[in-house]
């Protein structure tokens, strides 16, 4: 063709064409990038986010809390039962001590109320938030209880008849042979009563410590104690191991729950 205006055209190279489609994909490029940049900042994705934790009401915990005590109260009751029940007890004292038999279950008596009173105390049984920290604490008082009992402990005798005691020894005085072994008889035995007495009274504990925690429930069960005088609760009025006369007196008037 003929040049236009005296002007003479000559076609690009292959070589410059490819430079000039590069540089308009690089501007393009940059421009959708660009493009993007702006969009995304304007509109920001969104984020699924977790919904928030649905607190649950006073009354869904406390049936929550009810739910894990019955299970637990539930678990206590089907727990096994002692080897020796406060039956078998009551009568193995009778085959071994004859005559001294009613009361030494009088004195076991005592000494296991006074041991689950120091390991209830020890535990804060009263200040527990919840009837389960509750129950938690009543087992661990129960196995303590009976396992700590003095020793060596032994059988003395007193006014009113036999009793277990705890041996003082004089100054370079050792019990002997003979009497080592009937101290140890004698604690196991006492361990056996204490495990009989404390496994069929265990739940009568937690209740009675359950309505102390009350105010207005504490007059609602016979017998309920108003102090930490468990020798007259567990001796005189749960086992009958022991008389009023025999047990320590309390502050309380009404007497109605006593048989």
């Amino acid at each position: 063709k003929a040049p236009l205006d005296g002007i003479k055209y000559e076609p690009a190279s292959p070589e410059k064409e490819w430079r000039r489609n590069a540089v308009t994909w690089v501007m393009f490029t940059l421009l959708c990038l660009g493009v993007f940049y702006e969009y995304s900042q304007r509109n920001p994705p969104r984020r699924n986010k977790m919904p928030p934790p649905i607190e649950a009401s006073p009354a869904q915990v406390q049936e929550s809390q009810h739910l894990i005590f019955m299970k637990e109260l539930q678990k206590a009751k089907e727990a096994p039962e002692p080897e020796v029940s406060l039956t078998e007890a009551k009568e193995m004292f009778r085959e071994k001590y004859s005559d001294s038999a009613k009361p030494l279950l009088c004195s076991g008596c005592k000494m296991t109320a006074a041991r689950i009173g120091e390991e209830l105390s020890a535990r804060n049984a009263t200040g527990q938030p919840d009837p389960t920290a509750l129950l938690n604490v009543m087992h661990e008082a129960v196995d303590a209880s009976c396992e700590k009992l003095p020793a060596p402990l032994v059988i003395s005798r007193g006014h009113r008849g036999a009793f277990f005691g705890t041996y003082q020894a004089p100054d370079g005085h050792q019990l002997s042979g003979l009497e080592q072994r009937k101290a140890e008889v004698a604690r196991k035995n006492a361990q056996q009563l204490c495990m009989a007495i404390l496994g069929e009274t265990k739940l009568d504990f937690l209740e009675a410590l359950i309505r102390r925690k009350v105010p207005h429930a504490r007059h609602m069960g016979p017998g309920q104690p108003e102090s930490d005088n468990w020798e007259r609760w567990l001796c005189a009025r749960h086992t009958r191991l022991c008389k009023r006369s025999e047990v320590q007196e309390d502050d309380e008037e009404d007497e109605e729950g006593e048989l």
